[in-house]
């Protein structure tokens, strides 16, 4: 027998329990004498027994006597009935037997309650010999002489001898013994008896037996006290731990113990001075057991429970215990979770599990829901009685599931309302004549006033509410048709229709709802009699709740027999049975689900049409049996509703799978496209199929349908864009070529590409000659390819519109001529912007009158085929593309054509510089006219775009100028070229254009027509600016001095150099005053020409340089100091006002020209001291030597009056 764990859970406390803190509680407790009611307290099942009984293990040197006092509510009373206190002398007395049983009875022999106890074997034999003896020992001795003499008179001697024995001297002694003894005996056992239960205390207790179940009223610990003291003194523990007893309502009976506790430790302590533990009492009670703060009062310590399981974590307690039995796999979780906030006893969780594992090995034959499963013996755990009823087809659950029908009706009655509303508000929105709510307004206006004038005394309430309602219906039939929301209305209105054609297929947790839910489970059952039963006890249940939550979910359904009772097979097998539960439980199996004997199963009483509409139903095994017996009426509507339901849920992954089987494939196919015509579309804008499904699905469609399935199909153009899409679709062997092509015409199949390799070859034939697949440029080369033998890919790619033409007769010839524009279109897709056709075929595309001009642009932007005259070329708006893409032939004839037509445009220049080599423009005005030559000859001067060379030649060569030039925005080097080769001609007006337009080329212009300019200028064009540039030009002198000549303008010096010759001129003429100090400073690097003329100047103006001690540079001193124009005295005061910049060298120099000889000779002694003769301006001089230092001092001579007395160094002091 195979050995399972199938982890069953004790219900009885555990000792392994999590004692953190509990013990350091505990502990305390023992640690401190004076606490001795202690209570534990917890909800039910909170685990108080479980901690304590961890407790005892760990501390097994402690002793604990447990006194548990169960109590359970009778079937007969009602689950919400509470429970009425039960009499303290009932549980006194409870606690008593329960406290005797626990001591043995040689511990309490002076109790006066009735104890059985074991009596040994030996006992009995002592006392039955004991017995035995003294009664003979009597009856010997009452007849000894009688005896005696029967013996005597015995005749056998070996008798007579044996019993002759008996009869020795000591036999009578020996009989006194025995019955002394015996006497004794009785006497001590009496005497026992009296001390140890007071058996005479009273006359009126002989014999009379106190019993401890005896129906009285009155306390027993009151009654008894003395009895009730002496056994809890002899009870040898260290704690008596009450359990259970919160069960009875009763709070007396606390007070009752804690009066016992404190006698009997007063009695120990009285008695036992040295007793260092007392008694306690451990009372494990729920937490609202008293109220308010009555139970600090009584306990002397309390230790509260934190509950091992409640609605917060029983969940993880499920899950402990499932996967202990290796049953978490097959569960829901979320149903766990859900469950685990119901059920919050640790001891229903375990039981509940228990139970589990009991049902769900001994049913579970035929593939049961194991959450079903677990949602029953819930129930049953939590609803005893109703479980016990529900297998006799009564109870709350039964009455629930029995009514169903009528919230079928009911749920059907709002369906059926919403729809009628639904086809009222269609039909008013599609027969309303009134398209705004303004007409509504208006003709409700107009009717409400005839209304009135005809009733004379004011519209009746009535009407008016009914014209009202007329209204609002209208004003919503017009909205609805402006918003045209009438389709979704219809789509509504089919929705509302499906669902009430599902209604009597729906379980109850389907048809329930939050409307409707509370007043569905205020169920009551009335029975044949009358009588009602209104389910009180029940739907007072705190569980209730969880039993709502099951119904609702569907954990407990109309298949609840099916987890209550056994299956046996007999027409059908267990594994189909199983399938059909599937169904019956809405869980199916696996498609794959073996069915043995599908004709038994589509054939059983429980399966119906309706079933074919719910996912369950989908098996292979019974499709395929579907397809092959679908000629039979019944099994052809099942098919037809199964077929339904696949497209209702759009259950593809179904279909795929079933048409990879390959099964009935064909019936298969013909079904769906009958009764599901656009799964084909679906499934493909789904993409729920394979290309490979698809491609075997589409074929068979092709082979199997007609004209009006195929339309059908066809949604959209589904199926042809599909085929046509696929290019391997011709790899088929040995296919129907005719009925084929005649399908793929007939859908107006074209193949985007063909895969030539795979395909069959009389089928791609037909394809090429019958033009079914698309013109572009993969289907293009693999023609060329296939039928016209090319093998160049650069053709193809570049030659193809020459390759068409090749063979003109060919069906692709005719194909392209007929799509010529498309065709076009490809190619220039696909010829990486490069077409070499010949000239001839180019041309004819190019002068094509049914191609868009876009597209021969665009193919003209490709061709790199030469186009020798343009004006082959018939639209002359393509001449700017021949241009532009550098395909027209240059010529001197294809240049004015094209300007004559479209003017110096950027295409034209392009063409021009394009050309390398220069061409000869200048016959233009003889081989055309001369008015397109001067407009030629405008256009170029006025185009900035051509390149220089390009543009200088062309102007040269038409042999024009410009008197006038006008034109603006002309590039520098374009007005260079002009100006250069003197295209334009200088004028007043000409002159006047460049200085405003193009100062920047004025000076060229100028330097070209420099005499002409001179002529202007003498006319009145002349301008200082343009002199003063002119000035540092390297021309000829005299026309600088010309320049010069015509004006009186202040020409600076010190910013601009000039020619010695200018230079000079200008210091004469027109040097500005301020720059004279400069000429002085900076004589030396002038010319002569300058030089004379700054030494005039300064001759001239000699006194400035006096007053202002003008500097000046040493050679135009010496110049004026040697000037015969200029008086001696006027020498030497330029002499003095220049002695501070002199040097001694230079200044001895010019005192020798200025006839100071003997002052000279100053700087050649070393003496001190020196004589000088008194003459003109030395004072003057003496003083700037002074002032330079060169003296120390100078003063009159005391030996000659006539003489100074020079000092040259400070005298030094005596």
């Amino acid at each position: 027998m195979e050995v399972r764990n199938l982890g069953f859970q004790k219900l009885t406390p555990i000792s392994d329990a999590d004692l953190s803190v509990y013990e350091e509680a505990i502990d305390y407790v023992f640690d401190n004498n004076d606490i001795r009611n202690i209570a534990l307290s917890g909800a039910y099942s909170s685990g108080k027994s479980s901690i304590l009984e961890s407790y005892k293990k760990k501390h097994a040197n402690r002793r604990f006597v447990h006194i548990s006092l169960t109590h359970f509510q009778s079937p007969e009373q009602d689950d919400g009935q509470v429970d009425e206190p039960v009499k303290e002398s009932v549980l006194e007395r409870k606690i008593l037997n329960q406290l005797i049983h626990q001591i043995p009875a040689a511990k309490i022999p002076q109790t006066n309650f009735r104890v059985k106890k074991d009596v040994h074997e030996k006992d009995i034999w002592t006392f039955t010999i004991f017995t035995v003896l003294s009664i003979w020992s009597v009856l010997f001795l009452l007849s000894s002489s009688t005896i005696v003499s029967f013996v005597v008179g015995i005749t056998d001697d070996r008798i007579k001898s044996i019993l002759s024995k008996f009869f020795i001297p000591g036999t009578t002694f020996f009989a006194y013994v025995i019955i002394a003894s015996f006497i004794f005996m009785v006497v001590f056992s009496i005497i026992k008896a009296q001390k140890n239960r007071n058996i005479f205390r009273k006359i009126s207790l002989q014999g009379t037996e106190i019993e401890i179940f005896e129906e009285q009223d009155d306390s027993y610990f009151d009654k008894y006290l003395n009895e009730v003291l002496y056994l809890f003194e002899n009870v040898e523990a260290d704690v008596i731990v009450f359990e259970d007893m919160d069960r009875f309502n009763s709070s007396r009976i606390f007070e009752r113990l804690r009066e016992v506790n404190a006698l009997v430790n007063f009695q120990s302590e009285k008695g036992n001075v040295n007793k260092v533990e007392p008694l306690r009492f451990f009372y494990l009670l729920r937490d609202d057991i008293f109220l308010s703060k009555e139970r600090t009062k009584f306990f002397d310590f309390i230790i509260p429970i934190v509950p091992i399981v409640d609605s917060s974590n029983s969940y993880e307690q499920f899950l402990i215990h499932i996967k202990a039995g290796g049953f978490l796999d097959r569960f829901d979780q979320s149903f766990l979770q859900r469950l685990s906030l119901y059920v919050d006893d640790m001891r229903i969780l375990k039981n509940i599990y228990n139970e589990f594992v009991v049902y769900i090995h001994r049913l579970d034959i035929t593939d049961l829901d194991w959450n079903k499963m677990l949602a029953m013996i819930t129930y049953k755990n939590l609803f005893p009685r109703d479980f016990s009823d529900l297998q006799l087809d009564r109870g709350f659950v039964y009455s629930l599931f029995s009514k169903k029908s009528e919230l079928i009706i009911e749920t059907s009655e709002l369906e059926n309302d919403h729809k009628n509303e639904l086809l009222e508000r269609i039909g008013l929105a599609k027969s309303e004549t009134l398209e705004s709510l303004q007409e509504l307004d208006d003709v409700y206006g107009a009717k409400l006033q005839r209304m009135r004038s005809t009733s004379g005394y004011g519209l009746d309430q009535n009407k008016r509410t009914e014209l009202e309602d007329e209204k609002t219906k209208r004003k919503q039939a017009i909205q609805d048709y402006s918003d045209g929301i009438i389709s979704e209305l219809e789509n509504e209105l089919s929705t509302i229709k499906y669902k009430l054609s599902k209604i009597a297929t729906k379980s109850l947790k389907d048809l329930l709802t939050r409307e409707n839910i509370d007043k569905y489970f205020t169920i009551n059952h009335s029975n044949e009699v009358g009588e009602t039963n209104k389910f009180t006890e029940l739907k007072k249940n705190e569980y209730f709740p969880l039993l709502k939550f099951l119904i609702r979910s569907g954990f407990i359904d109309e298949t609840y027999k099916d987890y209550m009772s056994y299956f046996y097979e007999e027409s059908i097998s267990s594994n189909d049975r199983s399938f059909l539960r599937r169904i019956t439980d809405k869980r199916g199996a696996d498609y794959t689900f073996t069915i043995r004997e599908p004709l038994k199963v589509l054939a059983s009483p429980i399966l119906r049409n309706v079933d074919f509409e719910q996912e369950e139903i989908l098996n292979y095994d019974l499709l395929e049996c579907l397809l092959i017996n679908n000629e039979e009426a019944n099994y052809e509507e099942y098919l037809k509703t199964l077929i339904e339901q696949l497209r209702g849920s759009r259950n593809f992954d179904f279909v795929s799978k079933f048409l990879d089987t390959g099964k009935g494939y064909q019936n298969f196919v013909s079904s769906l496209n009958d009764y599901w015509p656009d799964f084909f579309f679906s499934s493909l804008t789904r993409k729920e199929l394979t290309v490979t499904q698809l491609t075997r699905y589409s074929l068979e469609t092709l082979n199997l349908s007609d004209k009006d399935v195929l339309e059908a199909v066809n949604r959209e153009n589904c199926l042809t864009n599909f085929i046509s899409q696929s290019p391997n679709y011709l790899e088929i062997n040995q296919p129907d070529t005719d009925k084929l092509i005649s399908s793929f015409i007939e859908l107006g199949i074209v193949f985007n590409t063909l895969d030539y390799d795979v395909s069959n070859k009389d089928l791609f034939d037909k394809v090429y000659e019958n033009n079914l697949y698309a013109l572009n440029f993969e289907n293009i080369a693999l023609m060329y390819r296939t039928k016209y033998g090319i093998k160049s890919e650069r053709d193809i790619l570049h030659k193809n519109y020459s390759l068409v033409q090749s063979q003109p007769d060919a069906p692709l010839a005719a194909y392209v001529a007929n799509n010529l524009s498309d065709y076009l279109d490809i190619i220039l897709d696909h010829c990486d912007k490069l077409i070499s056709d010949e000239e001839t075929f180019a041309l004819e595309i190019i002068n094509n009158d049914y191609l868009m001009l876009d597209t021969k642009k665009r193919y003209i932007e490709y061709l790199t085929t030469e186009i020798k005259v343009i004006s082959e070329v018939t639209d002359k708006e393509l001449w700017t593309e021949l241009l532009d893409q550098d395909i027209a032939q240059f010529s001197v004839e294809n240049f004015v054509a094209y300007f004559k037509t479209h003017g110096m445009d950027e295409a034209l220049v392009g063409y021009l510089n394009n050309e390398i080599p220069n061409h000869d423009f200048s016959k233009v005005a003889d081989d055309f006219d001369n008015d397109l030559a001067v407009n030629l000859f405008n256009a170029v001067a006025m185009t900035n775009t051509i390149e220089n060379e390009k543009y200088k030649n062309i102007l040269v060569d038409l042999n024009y100028l410009f008197e006038n030039y006008e034109f603006t925005d002309i590039s520098d080097k374009k007005i260079e070229i002009l100006i250069s080769e003197n295209i334009i001609e200088m004028s007043l007006e000409s002159l006047e254009y460049v200085r405003k337009n193009y100062s920047t080329h004025l000076d060229s212009f100028i330097f070209t027509n420099l005499e002409v300019y001179i002529e202007l200028s003498q006319k009145g064009a002349h301008r200082i600016e343009e002199t003063l540039r002119v000035l540092s030009w390297k021309i000829d002198e005299q026309v600088k001095i010309k320049l010069l000549n015509l004006t009186t303008e202040k020409i600076s010096l010190m910013t601009n150099d000039y020619s010695d010759e200018v230079t000079a001129y200008i210091i004469a003429n027109n040097l500005k005053p301020e720059e004279t100090p400069y000429l002085y400073e900076k004589y030396s690097t002038f010319g002569d020409y300058a030089k004379t003329a700054i030494v005039e100047l300064a001759a001239e103006r000699k006194g400035e340089i006096i007053s202002l001690r003008l500097q000046m540079d040493n050679a135009l001193l010496s110049k004026l100091l040697n000037s015969g124009s200029i008086t001696h005295d006027d020498k030497v005061n330029i002499f003095i006002s220049a002695i501070p910049r002199l040097t001694k060298d230079t200044c001895q120099t010019f005192l020798k020209g200025l006839g100071f000889g003997e002052l000279s000779k100053f700087f050649d002694k070393r003496r001190g001291r020196k004589n000088y003769t008194k003459v003109s301006n030395l004072s003057r001089i003496l003083d700037e030597f002074k002032l330079k230092g060169w003296i120390y001092d100078y003063h009159d001579d005391k030996r000659n009056k006539d003489k100074f007395e020079v000092l040259k160094n400070k005298p030094r002091i005596q």
